[in-house]
This record gives C-alpha cells, sequence and structure tokens, in this order.
C-alpha cells in the first residue's frame, strides 16, 4: 500500500515490454498480444515439449507455469530486470530444443 497501484502497474508494464522486447530478439516472440490494454502480467511463448522446458528451467531456479503449448511467465513489483535477463537466457539456451 505504500508503494501504490500506480507505480506497481507501471512497474509491470515496464518488465513485461522488457521481457516481450528480449523474447524477439532472441528470435522466440511471445503469443501474447503486445498491446498493452489486451494483457496482464502473464506473457506467453509457444514451446514443443513445453512440459520439459517447465522442468529444465525450474531446475534454473526460474519460476515458470505452462498449459497446453505455451510456457507462461508472470512479472511482478518484486521482479527485476536481472529476473528477465535470466528467465531470457535460459530460454536461448534451449531454443534449439523447445522452440517451435
Amino acid at each position: 500500500l505504500e508503494v501504490g497501484t500506480d507505480v506497481i502497474e507501471e512497474r509491470v508494464r515496464y518488465l513485461t515490454r522488457l521481457y516481450m522486447d528480449r523474447l524477439e530478439e532472441i528470435e522466440w516472440p511471445s503469443i501474447t498480444p503486445r498491446e498493452e490494454d489486451r494483457h496482464g502480467p502473464m506473457i506467453c511463448v509457444r514451446a514443443n515439449q513445453v512440459a520439459q522446458l517447465f522442468g529444465r528451467l525450474t531446475e534454473q531456479d526460474i519460476v515458470t507455469s505452462f498449459r497446453d503449448d505455451n510456457l507462461r511467465a508472470t512479472f511482478h513489483f518484486y521482479n527485476n530486470e536481472k529476473d528477465v535477463d535470466a528467465i531470457v537466457q535460459a530460454l536461448l539456451g534451449h531454443r534449439a530444443e523447445f522452440r517451435p
């Protein structure tokens, strides 16, 4: 409450924009619409063998979830740029095996 919901919202929007930009840089773009009024803090990418990718990320202490063929990453106020870098670098390392 001390931080304020407007500050939290802007931080989450910043992190999701950063993540989506970085996904494009590694040529594994999200399937989540880029328009900020069309998504929340959860950003999804398609993946082959998504359960196995989820497991690999979990082994790297990266918390995600999955449904169907989509890996889901969700950001909040307590996340930072290092968290974005960690998941992007992990996905880059697994891209050849899991990117559709």
